[in-house]
């Protein structure tokens, strides 16, 4: 396979480096951003290696820029692997040239209560503080959620008139001007990407969606994945309110619903919805909760 193959040539650039391990095995293929994730098994450790062939060299150096940024202010994150002083390494395969960086493993626990969802939206406060840039970023689309909640339900408009009332969410959005606060965020902050240790905030991990954007967008994605999975509402409540009493500078909060609404409606649209009949329900739900939220803002 085609993941097999750059595994095999990533192992064979890293033992010719020196860097000695066990067990190689590919935990993780990604089309969608060219990416290719190996687990290493060496001195009773696993590390972890990013590999990319679809991005270059200066893109790949900024995600480890981001990690050390916000390792900085406290966060916990995965420690990049030097060797020879190196932390992004390129090998060739093919007619590809595969970009590359190794880290070692972030272990947490399964131990999540109401005060650690406080701890977590407490630490994505602090990275959203702390107004970080890359220009390198610039190169990309520059998009908040506001304007894909419009693409979306535009291009999918018989699909989710069954779900919402399109009109009322159309409403929303003509009545909302996205803020132009483009920052450095994390972009996949769901509760699979936060490591937890003890019922409080361990750390982060996967950087390959780092980018400029809006951080009210970043953190309705995490709110999106509590509403979706297991949290109540007034919890969910609690946990915007002490972001926003962490953030140091003006939040807006239409944005953060605006946001969870298209990233309900987007994952729904990836699921199976016949596994669980009440799938939907549920997600109804949460977009109702996300309407009744912003229209305090009115």
């Amino acid at each position: 396979m085609f993941c097999d193959e750059i595994n095999g040539r990533i192992a064979t650039f890293l033992k010719e480096k020196g860097f000695e391990f066990e067990q190689n095995t590919v935990v993780r293929y990604s089309e969608n951003d060219s990416s290719v994730v190996v687990r290493l098994f060496a001195e009773e450790s696993n590390f972890y290696v990013k590999a990319f062939w679809g991005r270059s060299k200066e893109t790949v150096l900024q995600e480890i820029r981001f990690i050390n940024k916000i390792s900085e202010c406290g966060i916990g994150v995965p420690k990049i692997i030097h060797i020879d002083g190196e932390c992004v390494f390129a090998c060739e395969w093919k007619s590809c040239c595969i970009i590359f960086y190794i880290m070692s493993e972030l272990i947490g626990d399964t131990i999540v209560v109401k005060e650690t969802y406080f701890d977590i939206a407490s630490k994505i406060a602090d990275i959203h503080n702390m107004k970080e840039k890359f220009q390198c970023f610039e190169q990309g689309e520059r998009k908040s959620d506001h304007y894909r909640l419009e693409e979306f339900l535009t291009e999918n408009r018989k699909a989710v008139s069954e779900f919402l009332n399109v009109e009322q969410v159309k409403h929303m959005l003509s009545n909302h001007i996205p803020p132009n606060d483009f920052r450095l965020i994390h972009s996949d902050l769901y509760m699979g990407n936060i490591v937890t240790v003890n019922g409080h905030f361990g750390g982060l991990i996967d950087f390959s969606d780092v980018r400029n954007g809006l951080p009210e967008d970043d953190f309705a994605k995490f709110l999106q994945n509590l509403l979706t999975s297991h949290v109540d509402f007034c919890l969910a409540k609690e946990i915007v309110e002490i972001y926003a009493k962490k953030r140091n500078y003006q939040i807006d909060f239409k944005e953060i619903y605006l946001s969870c609404i298209y990233r309900i409606l987007f994952n729904y649209r990836s699921i199976d919805k016949q596994s669980d009949k009440e799938i939907s329900e549920k997600y109804k739900r949460a977009t109702n909760f996300c309407i009744t939220e912003y229209e305090k803002y009115e």
